[in-house]
């Protein structure tokens, strides 16, 4: 085997200047094409968004007992009462009604999902509960019934989703809606949520 060694000198200075590229400016890495062509590609390139996410809570010490209204039937009602912000990064949390917004430059797939209980005005009523994206129901989204009694009988319910292609402004809340023909559903009845938590995390940056 033969090593070959060759020295690199410049008549006119001590420095040694290596030759095929030239530094690009601080904050830039080395790459190598998909063509095998080196070029120097600003940090951002490699780096993943911040996170985004937020949790709020309702009934975390005391119990809710503000209660939703269902005026009509078939019709989503926002979750009265207010909720807490208890953690949220580069999302704009409203607690007076649930409200997730995306800010800007968090633009992606987000999940969300909620955990509640809840207590009736009525016996054997049905509610139905979903999400809404600026303050309508988006077709394909997952919606959840539970029936309830009235006296001690509280019940609880889950429900989560991933709402694809967010931008900024949008905003994710939960809701309830009184279904016609189920159960002793009717119009002008009330639920309330007394306990619940609600998450949204952004999963995938655009």
């Amino acid at each position: 085997m033969t090593i070959e060694h060759k020295n690199i000198s410049d008549a006119s200075t001590s420095t040694h200047t290596p030759q095929g590229f030239t530094a690009a400016s601080n904050d830039t890495l080395l790459t190598k094409s998909s063509a095998g062509a080196l070029t120097w590609l600003g940090k951002s390139a490699f780096l993943t968004a911040e996170s985004a996410t937020a949790d709020l809570t309702i009934g975390h010490t005391t119990n809710n007992a503000t209660a939703t209204t269902c005026t009509n039937l078939d019709t989503y009602y926002i979750l009265a009462g207010t909720w807490t912000d208890h953690h949220s990064d580069n999302v704009t949390v409203t607690g007076a009604n649930g409200r997730f917004t995306v800010d800007s430059g968090f633009d992606g797939d987000y999940f969300v999902e909620a955990h509640l209980s809840m207590i009736s005005g009525t016996n054997s009523m049905i509610p139905c509960f979903s999400f809404l994206k600026n303050g309508a129901y988006v077709a394909g989204t997952p919606r959840i019934r539970r029936k309830i009694g009235t006296g001690a009988d509280v019940g609880a319910t889950s429900l989560s989703t991933t709402f694809h292609g967010l931008v900024a402004t949008d905003y994710i809340q939960c809701a309830v809606q009184l279904i016609t023909g189920e159960g002793a559903n009717a119009g002008g009845q009330t639920v309330t949520i007394e306990n619940g938590i609600l998450n949204f995390n952004l999963t995938k940056p655009a």
